[in-house]
């Protein structure tokens, strides 16, 4: 990326370092450059101090380098690192307006709180995904859908949470009345950086599914069915039961 004669909008390296060369010097249209260096602080075969060392002597060279550190993660990712890789990218990478950028995939661990025995509010830990227009929540580890929020119908927006079990923020998808509780749609974050890549993703997703139901033939809008997800063996495949799949086959037919 520093040596190579096209432009690059920016670097990010994961958990590596960087091998200084003496003499070494940056291209002039390499200068300001902005990096992202990740690393997790239980790395057992990449010490995070090189990480540090390496956004140092970037910084030295004229670029603009950024360290983003990781407790419990070792010589791997977790979600966060993603979320913040993400970001980057969303803000350095050129975008064409013309045409949202939808994901296809996101997977995040959140805490629902909901009303338990006797009205007691309990906090539990759920999986939140958000594929190809829907926002899906499941038991830990991707076992059972428990509810799945069609984002043609549904938005989502920032909401209050209790700052206990690492929770200091949430979003918040608004439900029926009479159908379930609102503390049912309010997720929680561990971070207001992860929960705002989540609004963003949901916010896209919103305006384009409900902007193609209003006008179908607007041009340069892409729809549920125009964006093309990553095949099923590249991501979960949550087991799911007889009478979930006899579900989702109902909604394909109606």
């Amino acid at each position: 990326a520093l040596e190579c004669e096209q432009r690059v909008a920016g670097v990010v390296a994961l958990s590596a370092w960087f091998v200084e060369r003496e003499g070494f010097r940056l291209s002039p249209q390499k200068a300001g450059l902005p990096a992202l260096v990740c690393h997790g602080l239980a790395d057992v075969f990449i010490n995070p101090k090189l990480g540090r060392r390496a956004r140092d002597y970037l910084n030295s060279l004229g670029m603009q380098a950024a360290f983003k550190s990781y407790d419990m993660m070792g010589h791997g990712f977790c979600p966060k690192e993603l979320v913040d890789v993400h970001t980057f990218i969303s803000q350095v990478v050129p975008r064409n307006d013309s045409t949202p950028k939808l994901p296809a995939w996101m997977e995040a661990i959140v805490k629902q709180e909901s009303s338990g025995v006797l009205g007691i509010r309990t906090k539990v830990t759920r999986n939140l995904v958000l594929t190809e227009g829907r926002l899906e929540l499941f038991t830990q580890g991707l076992g059972t859908l428990l509810r799945s929020f069609d984002l043609q119908e549904y938005a989502a927006h920032p909401a209050p949470f209790s700052p206990q079990e690492m929770v200091v923020t949430a979003l918040e998808v608004p439900v029926e009345e009479g159908v379930a509780g609102e503390e049912e749609g309010r997720f929680g974050f561990a971070s207001e950086t992860e929960r705002d890549a989540w609004l963003v993703a949901i916010a896209r997703w919103h305006q384009v599914l409900t902007t193609h139901a209003h006008n179908p033939s607007v041009g340069g809008q892409a729809s549920r069915s125009s964006f093309q997800a990553p095949p099923p063996q590249q991501r979960p495949g949550p087991s799911v039961t007889l009478g979930e799949v006899l579900t989702r086959i109902g909604r394909m037919i109606t």
